[in-house]
This record gives C-alpha cells, sequence and structure tokens, in this order.
C-alpha cells in the first residue's frame, strides 16, 4: 500500500518536478532503524538505505540483491538500467506518446 510521496526536485537541466511514492512498509522499516539505532542513525534524507541511514552501495545492490532477482526470475543477465529501456519499450508498445 502506498501513503506517502516524496516530491524530487529537478533533474537533468529540466525545471519538473517527479513524484515518488513510497510503500509503507519501506517508512517504517526506516522508522524502525532510526529508533534502534538512536544518533548513530544517520539521516540523509534518503529513501533506501542501508541500516544506519547510509547511501546503498550500487555495486552491492547490483551484484547481490539485483543478480539474485533476475536469477530467480528465470531471465538472461541484464543489468538494473537494461530495465529503463523494457519500461520504455513496454510504454510505447501499449499506446503511449513520448
Amino acid at each position: 500500500m502506498i501513503r506517502f510521496e516524496i516530491r524530487l526536485g529537478a533533474g537533468k537541466g529540466d525545471d519538473s518536478t517527479a513524484v515518488a511514492r513510497v510503500p509503507t512498509v519501506r517508512l517504517c522499516t526506516r522508522r524502525t532503524q532510526r529508533l534502534r539505532l538512536g544518533s548513530a542513525y544517520r539521516d540523509l534524507g534518503l529513501v533506501f538505505t542501508i541500516p544506519d541511514g547510509g547511501p546503498v552501495n550500487s555495486d552491492n545492490l547490483r551484484n547481490r540483491a539485483f543478480a539474485q532477482l533476475v536469477t530467480l526470475a528465470g531471465v538472461r543477465t541484464i543489468r538494473p538500467h537494461d530495465l529503463r529501456h523494457c519500461y520504455a519499450s513496454t510504454l510505447l508498445a501499449a499506446g503511449a506518446t513520448p
């Protein structure tokens, strides 16, 4: 269930604002981590973090978590960036305008 939105600033030279909807379960996990660690928790304003609030290491995400999901899904080896192209192609095939 989605109950919280985060407004993201402009990106890549435009003046638009993106909205990221954050699942309630993610917010509860982050709150629990913050309470458990107290002052050791690093609140950097990130949505997805390691347990102490720091940023997720992209190599760990790609080589551990994402690789496991790809294997479980039974699809060929892909990179996380490839998902952007797959999503865009699917939208275009469904009739979305660029």
